[in-house]
């Protein structure tokens, strides 16, 4: 199962507008020189991409990353592209292999389909229902929403699995001053910080825990996701959740720059 919540604000980088935009800028050439190098089709290059797209986006958010803490500068900027260049190669040469071998598994992102966050399979259920207050088991992921009128689209997803924590997924776009950002937190009894009226945790529930989707009164904008993969068996192909979604309804923004879940 997938959950997604977002809002939209804008991000201003930490350094002066040309300096950034100066080293992003080198990141679409460097893609253009990969499938140079690599000879192929631009439609085939864009289907490798869009196949190793989570991973494309969060090596492309640790580059900006990387920009906005001042750790690539001119004197180490070639050496970087370099290394991101190397590594779109080597994954090429992955991709022509699974290609070949299971080339269903390649053909429903040759349309540029939105890929979902990669989840190790579980035997079984695991920490289903939170019970152990902890997010062990589960996968939490943060990501930027860059839907257009057209077209929704959620890119630069980063995250993964999340172990025994109570939080995951902190967001480091969402220009939050006070400490971390998870974007996916347990939650324990009590009541809701924007509906007081409106428990935390359902009462009708066993566990004593819950699972919060989004930031809650932080500002600014934020992608949850939440999941988890398990084979299903007769034991366990009865699930019921119990959950409720409280979306902003903010001013000034497009249908598409609207909360969601």
């Amino acid at each position: 199962m997938l959950f997604s919540i977002n809002s939209l604000a804008q991000n201003k980088p930490l350094l002066d507008g040309e300096e950034y935009e100066y080293y992003a800028s080198r990141w679409k050439p460097a893609m253009k020189d990969v499938e140079r190098r690599l000879g192929v089709s631009d439609n085939d290059f864009k289907t490798f991409q869009n196949f190793y797209r989570l991973r494309n986006d969060s090596m492309q958010l640790e580059f900006h990353r990387k920009i906005r803490q001042g750790k690539i500068t001119d004197k180490n900027i070639d050496g970087y592209v370099a290394f991101i260049e190397s590594q779109e190669m080597f994954y090429y040469k992955q991709y022509e292999q699974i290609k070949k071998d299971y080339p269903s598994s390649i053909d429903e992102y040759a349309d540029g389909s939105q890929p979902k966050p990669f989840a190790v399979c579980n035997p079984g259920c695991t920490n289903i229902d939170f019970s152990n207050g902890t997010l062990s088991g589960w996968n939490a992921y943060y990501a930027i929403n860059n839907s257009t009128s057209s077209k929704d689209s959620l890119t630069n997803f980063a995250g993964g699995a999340c172990g025994a924590v109570t939080g995951a997924a902190n967001d480091p776009n969402t220009n939050f001053s006070g400490g971390n950002d998870y974007q996916v937190s347990i939650a324990k009894p009590g009541k809701d910080p924007l509906a007081p009226s409106v428990p935390r945790v359902y009462p009708g529930g066993t566990s004593g825990f819950a699972a919060r989707l989004g930031d809650s009164t932080n500002p600014n904008q934020g992608v949850a996701i939440l999941n988890q993969t398990f084979n299903v068996t007769a034991a366990n192909s009865n699930l019921t959740y119990e959950y409720a979604v409280f979306l902003e309804n903010p001013t000034g923004h497009s249908f598409y720059e609207q909360p969601f879940f």
